[in-house]
């Protein structure tokens, strides 16, 4: 596995005074993978949907494309506020249109935006009001790198104060999200609501399986490694990378090695047995929908299969990355035959217990 090190026990050699030499390695040998399959149980949950999920689902996507109104004061707590922050003290910072949330502020913090009227002016500690130090770079158009210099007193004065009101469930905007002319009616967009619910559970349950399973395997079959050997390869290929891992933490590192090393002789031995081979096309596709992912994050649902195309090749040009995608694409045929082998314990959860699942895995 890897290549062979000098091992330990090879003897001292002096170049100068010798003729004959002895050199002696190292190398770890793969453990053959034996198991009995049947007698190994991994549990598989599916998850409730609460009676709110499917409203809750709506309100999120129609408050994604609803359209902002511009408030005279602001109440509540799903505002906006745009203000223009500057400080007097030297070398002070003066940020021109800065977004506020009070949802992104202490309580306490968030009550001094109550109230406030365009053209108000008012003072804040900016350390107090965006504690979070990557919040408080964002608000003031910095690097958190250039936080240390800025004094925490500034005057904020308020441009403009808007909500965003939910679209209404109409034509335009079921074409938002699906595409023009795929859902027509009410009763379509909320059996859509209802099917990608069921989607998300899903692909969670077969996330926490696939966790699940990795772990129980690693745990439960029998493989023995030249731990050892392992180790003192792992130490001197980080020292010949230039990334030497320090010895406190070396055995931790090892021991991730370790679960790695047992589960991709898992995977590798299911994959030879059962022929599994991953294709171009499935990497591709794999690219594909990982930007179709990124692309929803940021509201984009309906991007061409040309512009989704576009991104993905950018993506795959990364060697690396492509690796990886191979192996996922494999670890996730290889569990589609793993849960053929095993015993399945199926269980059905709501999210609060998946929740403490997640939480203590183990369990």
């Amino acid at each position: 596995m890897g290549r062979a090190i000098p091992s330990e026990q090879t003897p001292a050699v002096d170049f100068e005074t010798q003729s004959d030499f002895d050199f002696i390695y190292d190398i770890a040998l793969q453990p053959k993978v034996d198991a009995d399959w049947s007698k190994i149980t991994i549990p598989f949950y599916t998850i409730r949907a609460a009676p709110q999920d499917r409203q809750d689902r709506a309100e999120r996507l129609r408050l994604e494309f609803g359209s902002p109104r511009e408030l005279e004061t602001a109440t509540g707590s799903d505002f906006l506020m745009f203000v223009d922050v500057a400080q007097s003290a030297e070398g002070g910072v003066s940020v021109e249109n800065a977004l506020l949330s009070p949802q992104a502020m202490p309580p306490e913090q968030a009550a001094l935006l109550q109230g406030r009227r365009t053209g108000d002016s008012f003072e804040v500690n900016l350390q107090e009001m965006l504690p979070n130090d990557a919040d408080r770079a964002a608000f003031l158009h910095l690097k958190k790198k250039d936080l240390a210099r800025i004094a925490p007193a500034a005057t904020l004065a308020v441009r403009r104060i808007t909500r965003t009101e939910p679209a209404d469930l109409n034509q335009e905007f079921f074409d938002k999200i699906y595409g023009t002319g795929a859902v027509t009616t009410e009763a379509q967009f909320w059996e859509r609501i209802d099917a990608d619910l069921r989607a998300n559970l899903a692909q969670t349950s077969n996330y926490l399986f696939a966790s699940q399973a990795r772990r129980i395997l690693v745990e439960q079959v029998d493989l023995p490694l030249a731990e050892g050997t392992l180790k003192r390869w792992l130490k001197l290929s980080s020292r010949n990378e230039g990334s030497p891992i320090p010895d406190d933490t070396l055995e931790n590192e090892a021991q991730r090695m370790f679960e790695e090393v047992r589960w991709r002789l898992i995977a590798d031995h299911i994959a030879e047995q059962n022929n599994i081979d991953v294709t171009e096309d499935e990497v591709a596709e794999y690219f594909r929908e990982m930007t179709r992912r990124e692309m929803a994050v940021y509201g984009i649902y309906n991007a061409s299969p040309e512009d989704v195309a576009a991104l993905a090749d950018r993506s795959m040009q990364d060697e690396n990355r492509r690796a990886r995608a191979a192996e996922r694409i494999l670890d996730d045929k290889a569990l589609s035959v793993i849960k053929t082998l095993v015993t399945i314990d199926n269980k059905e959860v709501s999210k609060e217990e998946l929740n403490e699942i997640f939480a203590n895995p183990k369990k």
